[in-house]
């Protein structure tokens, strides 16, 4: 299951 907090934070490491 996907949360929004966790693609919210794989979001973040695509920009890192």
């Amino acid at each position: 299951v996907s949360t929004k907090a966790d693609i919210y934070n794989y979001g973040i490491l695509l920009l890192e």
